[in-house]
């Protein structure tokens, strides 16, 4: 599939195709959990209206609590109070009280004042106390007047504090401003309960529209791999005749799957046969160790055309093959590290010779590997060994050096 993909250049429908099934997915689970959370909330629905019906019609203030506890606290000790107030008012104003006392004080003081400064000064001073005392006086008798034991009012807030506490212990917090707090979520508990039947309509809507553009993109990317398809099936046949398999079929089937997955509508199978009487089969199932080399070969020389890759690595890609099929897969190895970095191991002549650099791998013990730049002449060593085993001959080096030159 990636190789349709990259050889068709349907990268930027691939982008706009995944960021449509993204989409998909994501309100799909939002719907789903939104159901899910709907159905709970539906059998929730007449206990959650409940308890905001009871904090509702409470009809609860923020900071009554603490208002209602300072009123209680009066009330419950009215008579004392009053019976204060009017204790302190009488000790200031009856006729042997403080005010009395201070008013003989002044007239004895001011008769004598005008034979001395300091009495006319005290006389001020005794006269200030008095009028600051007769306001105290004249405040603490309306106070006494206002405040009464009210027990309709007491029994009121009484009833009052206790509705507060029970619904605190109710809902596990200590404050009326909690309980508000409560009753508010409450309520939009209720509000999201209520209209989600309308919020996951629109939801479906909305995700039916994005699945029918998904679907139209899936569908011009398929219709791209099949026209692709046809393409590389016709140049994989001709490349690999060129490589010793005259009688290869090559053929990409292309299905689709019941429902879009992350790349497309597709499922993509290529099928091959390496014998022209026989129907091609899966790949993996039907093709020899080699002929998959061959085939990944010819793959990787499409790709390496359509795509900016930094390196392929062949490991044996040769394996196999001789002749002019190994030249053949030479030069195509050649062709193909104009645009890509090539890393060929190999023990064909003709490989080794296309190469810009030629390094030579040798094991040197047990777990030791060493690898070495061979120079112009050491590599004609190399080649002309790779020709003939282990003893050179002139042919085999005269062989080598005209492979090398060739190349030159």
């Amino acid at each position: 599939m990636n190789v349709l993909d990259i050889t068709a250049k349907n990268q930027e429908l691939l982008e706009n195709y995944r960021n449509l099934y993204k989409s998909h997915l994501q309100i799909s689970k939002t719907i789903e959990t939104l159901e899910e959370e709907l159905s709970k909330g539906k059998e929730e629905l007449d206990y959650l209206q409940f308890q905001f019906n009871q904090l509702e019609e409470s009809k609860l203030v923020e900071s009554e609590d603490t208002d209602i506890e300072t009123e209680l606290t009066i009330l419950e000790h009215a008579n004392d109070i009053k019976h204060a107030l009017l204790e302190a008012e009488n000790t200031l104003s009856t006729d042997t009280g403080v005010l009395a006392m201070l008013k003989s004080i002044e007239n004895t003081l001011s008769s004598v004042s005008k034979y001395s400064t300091y009495c006319e000064e005290i006389v001020s001073r005794v006269s200030s106390c008095t009028i600051e005392l007769k306001d105290i006086a004249s405040e603490l008798y309306n106070e006494s007047e206002k405040v009464d034991s009210d027990p309709e009012r007491l029994e009121y807030l009484t009833e009052r504090r206790d509705l507060i506490y029970s619904l605190c212990q109710k809902h596990r917090v200590k404050t009326v401003a909690e309980l508000i707090e409560i009753r508010d979520e409450l309520e939009q508990k209720i509000s999201l309960i209520d209209n989600s039947d309308e919020e996951i309509e629109k939801l479906k809507q909305e995700r039916d529209n994005i699945y029918k553009n998904l679907l139209a993109e899936a569908d011009k990317i398929s219709k791209r791999r099949k026209n692709q398809a046809l393409e590389i099936e016709k140049s994989l046949v001709e490349q690999l005749a060129a490589l010793g398999m005259p009688n290869t079929q090559v053929k990409f089937e292309i299905t689709p799957h019941s429902a879009p997955i992350s790349t497309g509508i597709d499922k993509v199978e290529l099928l091959f046969s390496s014998n022209k009487n026989k129907s091609p089969q899966p790949i993996d199932k039907t093709a020899s160790g080699g002929e998959i080399s061959r085939v990944m070969l010819c793959l990787k020389y499409l790709l390496a055309n359509s795509t900016s890759l930094p390196t392929l690595i062949f490991d044996e890609i040769d394996t196999g093959i001789s002749g002019e099929a190994a030249d053949l897969t030479a030069k195509m190895l050649k062709k193909m590290s104009a645009n890509v970095q090539i890393i060929s191991i190999s023990h064909l002549p003709q490989i080794a010779a296309k190469a810009s650099t030629h390094y030579f791998v040798e094991k040197s013990g047990e777990s030791e590997t060493t690898v070495t730049k061979l120079n112009a002449e050491e590599r004609v060593t190399a080649i002309a060994r790779m020709l003939s085993g282990s003893t050179l001959s002139d042919a085999a080096i005269k062989n080598a050096q005209a492979l090398l030159s060739e190349e030159s």
